[in-house]
């Protein structure tokens, strides 16, 4: 649905504008309506559900840092949809039934040298449709140590100790880091790229399951 408005709007702007790259326009809008999309989705379902500060902790701190890493894509919208709610929705009603404590500035700090050590050996990440020029590597690589360390510090120092009652937030948040750490590695990679072949095999039997229907 997405990416058939995309075609029909670019179309429509190139021939306005007198315009011949459609594809380029097409993408910056189909970019913009599946983040929009997504958006909208993540933000009923933590309302409806009294998750908004759990979930949106998770899923800032993963972007932030996916932004930064590189990693995976899935190749259509609706597979990276069907991948992020797996991905932030379930941890945030799994771990909603722990206690967060002050001794969780344990977990937190585990996850950051996890993620120190995968950030030096495998960032940045370069997926298949959203190559990494060579030169950025190291650009990324220290940009991502730094924000780490800052993440850290103000997680710890702010949420732990400064603000207790609000220790949830930086628990959460270290959910997102970790789940970024973890599509960094090769098991990782692989996993989401098996993710995206098994909803493409299904999507294509669904596809031949409506054609014979005459759907």
């Amino acid at each position: 649905m997405i990416t058939k408005f995309s075609y029909w709007l670019a179309r429509r702007l190139a021939e306005k504008a007198e315009r011949d790259d459609e594809d380029y326009i097409r993408y910056g809008i189909e970019v913009v309506l599946s983040t929009l999309s997504k958006i909208t989705i993540f933000l009923i379902i933590s309302l409806v559900f009294n998750v908004f500060l759990e979930m949106f902790s998770i899923i800032l701190s993963f972007v932030a840092l996916r932004v930064i890493t590189g990693g995976v894509h899935m190749s259509t919208y609706s597979r990276c949809l069907t991948t992020s709610l797996l991905m932030f929705v379930l941890p945030t009603f799994l771990f909603r039934q722990i206690a967060v404590d002050h001794s969780s500035i344990y977990f937190t700090s585990v996850v950051f040298l996890l993620a120190v050590i995968f950030v030096f050996i495998y960032v940045p990440v370069s997926a298949a449709n959203r190559p990494i020029p060579q030169e950025k590597y190291q650009f990324f690589k220290w940009t991502s140590l730094i924000f780490l360390i800052s993440w850290f510090v103000l997680m710890t120092s702010l949420f732990y100790y400064s603000f207790p009652r609000y220790g949830y937030i930086a628990f959460y948040s270290t959910v997102g880091i970790l789940l970024q750490t973890f599509t960094l590695t090769p098991f990782g990679y692989a996993l989401l790229e098996n993710i995206d072949r098994y909803l493409s095999k299904k999507e294509r039997q669904l596809g031949g399951v409506k054609n014979e229907k005459g759907i």
